[in-house]
């Protein structure tokens, strides 16, 4: 999971298995991370 500037390209397919936020979506997911900490964090995939 990480941040990318390549905006246009969210939603489609770019790589092999990473998932890529809008930089904010990424900050704002790293404040959930950092407050309630790793162990406490599910990350699910539904296709």
């Amino acid at each position: 999971v990480h941040a990318t500037y390549a905006i246009k390209r969210l939603g489609q397919p770019a790589s092999h298995g990473c998932v890529r936020l809008h930089p904010d979506n990424a900050a704002d997911f790293y404040q959930l991370v950092e407050t309630f900490g790793a162990t406490n964090t599910s990350i699910v995939i539904v296709k």
